[in-house]
């Protein structure tokens, strides 16, 4: 038997009565609401708001299902009215219930996690090779980040604290990469708009992590991915690592988890400045998950930042070999320009570039002048396409494209500098100069790579001037002592 209009009627009136003034059964109906504001809350915290919705969408449905039934079967409207009085406040509480679940799941989209919007956004930039679209997505997700700007200079204040201890311990793996970072961070740290521009760009590191790992969350069991999430939303790296070091130690954890945590560790040690420890985090992801561009990418980097030119090779050649598959298998689907092509494209523009790099450093060892000359300047046109333009990589390649021009082929002897040394001395220089301008949008001045460069084109141009002026034989004498008293500082003349 359905119930009909005025069954309907008769119990939304009661129920709704019962919420203004409350007469019978106050104290179970408040004890099921409060229970359904508990069970909502665990659900919002524990991720588990869409289920529990479901639930209680069923539940509520069915409580009202049975009270239409059960009123309907009464044979009086009298008796109708007393029987839905009796159960108005379940049904108050049910629906209280239902609200409390909807409220948590919008506090879930628009607090907790990414609306529909943000998720959009992230599908469309997060691939992207322009980093600059990444702010886009910054700037939604700031709801999931944490760490205030106070507590981002306290962060700054401590890592120039650790710093300056790793160089007076003489712990520091690669000196003149932890003074760069020093110079970095002392430049942040005595100018706002510098801390200001540094702390944007804690945010789109911490930004870009989640995202890598959001999209690594089906592997990674929940015991390490609630932990890992909440220690980089608050910008706790030392959490983060510990975490990270577990599941990677964590055998019984899928592979892809432990590569994505050796990757997260990765990052993490390029943010302290530890980057042969970096390097070899970024080796053990690409051994684990071969197939990843992004782990084999930044091993590439990571390599050729370190001068490790074999596993720069490799690395670098297997991003080009994923890339391409990568590319003709999306092309199959999507159209040309969409972002996760450009995003495979961007990856193999990279690896390609760093291969020139690499190339041009290994001709380099060996003194074939020649042919480090055209993969330095294949190197140099490749980094200068790359969007964003990696301004680091460009300046390095410029430094080493400068000392390219200056040193002689294996072939020819070594002897002075002659007429024929002026002009790959004056291109030294000139590339040398391209390094330090490169260098100086990202660095401050008294960064050791601009230090070193600046000292090298003083260096270069002081050998071309003597060469071009020689000088006189007048510029050699010396005074003439007739006895060693005359010219000791320390003998004594008697009176």
């Amino acid at each position: 038997m359905l119930p009909d209009k005025q069954t309907l009627k008769i119990l939304f009136q009661e129920t709704f009565s019962f919420a203004r003034k409350p007469t019978n059964f106050i104290i179970p109906s408040a004890l099921i609401s409060a229970l359904g504001l508990a069970l909502s809350a665990y659900a919002f915290f524990h991720n588990l708001v869409i289920p529990f919705l479901l639930i209680t969408i069923v539940g509520t449905t069915g409580i009202l299902a049975f009270t239409l039934y059960r009123v309907a079967q009464q044979p009086e409207e009298e008796d109708k009215l007393n029987y839905t009085r009796k159960l108005a406040p379940f049904n108050f509480s049910a629906l209280i219930t239902l609200v409390f679940c909807i409220i948590m799941l919008g506090l879930k989209l628009y607090i907790g996690n990414p609306d529909q919007k943000i998720d959009l956004v992230i599908q469309q930039t997060s691939e992207l090779p322009d980093r600059t679209a990444q702010a886009v997505v910054t700037n939604l997700q700031k709801s999931n980040l944490f760490i205030t700007f106070e507590q981002h200079t306290e962060y700054m204040q401590a890592m120039e604290k650790n710093l300056l201890a790793s160089l007076q311990n003489g712990n520091a793996q690669n000196r003149i990469d932890i003074e760069g970072k020093l110079s970095v961070v002392q430049a942040a740290l005595s100018n706002d708009e510098a801390l200001q521009e540094n702390y944007s760009q804690m945010q789109r590191l911490l930004t870009d992590l989640l995202d890598s790992l959001e999209k690594a969350s089906a592997y990674i069991p929940e015991k390490y991915y609630r932990p890992a999430q909440y220690a980089l939303q608050h910008a706790d790296f030392i959490q983060a690592k510990d975490v990270y070091k577990k599941m990677l130690q964590d055998r019984s954890a899928p592979t892809e988890a432990r590569a994505e945590a050796s990757y997260q560790l990765g990052q993490i040690g390029i943010q302290e400045a530890i980057y042969v420890t970096a390097m070899e985090y970024f080796k053990t992801a690409s051994e684990l998950h071969p197939n990843k561009a992004q782990y084999a990418i930044w091993l590439c980097r990571s390599s050729a930042d370190m001068g490790k030119n074999e596993i720069t090779a490799k690395s670098c050649g297997r991003t080009i070999e994923i890339s391409e598959t990568n590319i003709n298998l999306l092309k199959r689907t999507l159209p040309e320009g969409d972002p996760k092509i450009l995003a495979a494209e961007h990856d193999m523009a990279v690896a390609k570039a760093y291969l020139a790099f690499n190339a041009g450093s290994t001709a380099m060892n060996t003194r074939s002048k020649k042919a480090a000359l055209e993969h330095l300047e294949h190197a140099i046109n490749l980094f200068s396409y790359i969007e964003p333009v990696p301004y680091d990589d460009l300046a390095s390649t410029y430094r080493m494209y400068a000392f390219a021009n200056g040193m002689r082929d294996a072939s020819e002897p070594v002897s002075m500098m002659k007429e024929s040394d002026i002009e790959p001395y004056e291109k030294k220089i000139l590339y040398l100069e391209k390094a330090v301008e490169t260098w100086l949008k990202i660095y401050p001045e008294t960064h050791p790579y601009i230090r070193s460069a600046q000292h090298d084109i003083n260096f270069t141009r002081s050998r071309i001037d003597t060469f071009k002026n020689p000088p006189s034989e007048s510029d050699y004498e010396f005074p003439v002592f007739e006895t060693f008293e005359d010219r000791s500082p320390y003998s004594k003349k008697k009176d």
